[in-house]
């Protein structure tokens, strides 16, 4: 995405444990839908870093997957990055 001299960037974080996953997806949702609220009036770029706070590699790949395969391609204009709790140095 290229930014402009005059875009606004927007970000938030988001920690989950054991999170239903249709919550998540509606959560994500609302979030898209915010955020083409404020792209109607102002540039602007939208970033989410997700944290898997479970710290279980199998729950992280099947958040991985939900989030890859039914929910990323619908929050086209948000830049999601995922992370898993063990990965993080807190």
């Amino acid at each position: 995405m290229n930014r402009k001299l005059n875009e606004i960037t927007i970000s938030g974080s988001l920690v989950v444990y054991k999170s239903a996953l249709g919550n998540l997806e509606n959560t994500l949702q609302a979030l898209k839908m915010t955020g083409e609220k404020v792209r109607g009036k102002f540039s602007a770029c939208f970033k989410l870093t997700l944290v898997d706070n479970l710290d279980n590699p199998a729950w992280f790949e099947c958040l991985n997957a939900c989030l890859n395969n039914r929910i990323t391609h619908r929050l086209s204009e948000v830049t999601v990055c995922i992370y898993e709790k063990s990965l993080l140095k807190i």
